[in-house]
């Protein structure tokens, strides 16, 4: 029994290794999808296009039933997020338009571009938690829980939402119910519709390895959830200013909004993905990679980047090798730069 339990303990962690030991996957959609998605493509067919999707551009006419148009970015039309556990979506609303009750097997976030929407989840002792929001605002929905959006204002209204799943699924509960092959009678009997839905961290406390000790659920409301394993960041760019040189632990994707940007990503073959962008562009950057962006415009710029961990951590590598209490001489051995340019960069963190 020992040894099995060695077994089992080997073939996990052989697993999670082989899981961590490329910096990408793109998957090959010419191949069929698996339970862990795609077959990576072959790494000397990968090139930049591979981690940029364009299908969010220009204007979207909401078409269905509900008054809604949504644009998917999972693996399935955006290979290069296979394997990454991050995807994205459009949300197009005409005026009234909604985004019926449905959920995923992934926590959400959500961006509002455009217009004035109300969003809202519902939790498993069916309090619900919603809010009219504006533009700029942000809204997270727990995983798995129902939740909803609707243009409430007179105008058309979009949002950007990203999942922290590369296939994060879809469903709709309406459509679910009512548009399949469940008999009536059932759906009848069913739809008197189920621990813990979502854990608000209290920032009282200490945080401990694991995240923050919940808040007391009395006492969350709605807007606790404006502004679980995902985060985001707003970059604005003067003319001609960077984001330096940088790494996560956690996968990211960018959605440009304003401006035109250089960005890009080096994986551990020294090999360069840069791409410039326009607005409604999307570049996904591999988990721990070294990422960066650069305002290549005549005005400032603005992008939106959706991490899937809740404390990503930011690491800006000039600001790591000469702001702190590196040595200069230990700085210049691992740089393979020159003292002179060394002192110069400490000179500027003010550390010299």
């Amino acid at each position: 029994m020992r040894n099995l339990s060695f077994f089992f303990v080997f073939c996990l962690l052989s697993s999670l290794s082989h899981a961590i030991e490329l910096d990408f996957c793109v998957g090959d959609l010419s191949l069929p999808r698996g339970h862990e998605g795609y077959a990576c493509k072959d790494p000397a067919e990968v090139t930049t296009d591979d981690f940029v999707y364009t299908g969010f551009r220009g204007e979207k006419t909401p078409n269905n039933v509900f008054g809604n148009n949504v644009t998917l970015a999972f693996s399935d039309v955006f290979p290069a997020f296979n394997g990454l556990g991050i995807s994205m979506a459009r949300l197009d609303f005409a005026v009234g338009g909604v985004i019926p009750v449905h959920s995923h097997r992934t926590s959400e976030v959500l961006l509002l571009v455009k217009g004035s929407i109300i969003a809202g989840f519902i939790d498993t002792n069916n309090t619900a938690y919603y809010k009219r929001l504006e533009v700029g605002d942000v809204m997270v929905f727990p995983q798995a829980m129902l939740h909803f959006q609707i243009n409430v204002g007179k105008t058309p209204a979009t949002a950007y939402v990203s999942l922290n799943g590369a296939n994060p699924a879809l469903q709709l509960t309406p459509t679910a119910l009512f548009a399949g092959n469940l008999p009536a009678d059932i759906a009848q009997d069913i739809t008197l519709l189920s621990q813990l839905d979502f854990c608000v961290g209290d920032l009282s406390l200490p945080r401990g390895p694991g995240g923050y000790a919940c808040k007391d659920p009395a006492e969350v409301t709605t807007d606790d959830f404006v502004y679980t394993g995902i985060s985001m960041a707003r970059l604005d760019f003067a003319v001609g200013r960077v984001i330096q040189v940088h790494s996560h632990r956690t996968s990211e994707v960018l959605l440009l909004v304003k401006g035109s940007i250089i960005a890009g990503f080096i994986d551990t073959n020294n090999t360069s993905y840069y791409k410039r962008l326009e607005v409604g562009d999307v570049m996904v950057f591999p988990q721990a990679m070294l990422h960066f962006q650069i305002n290549v415009c005549k005005t400032p710029a603005t992008a939106h980047v959706s991490l899937n961990g809740a404390n990503p951590a930011l690491q800006l590598t000039p600001t790591a090798l000469f702001a702190g209490n590196l040595s200069a001489d230990i700085a210049q051995d691992i740089t393979l730069l020159s003292r002179r340019e060394v002192m110069r960069m400490k000179q500027i963190f003010g550390t010299a």
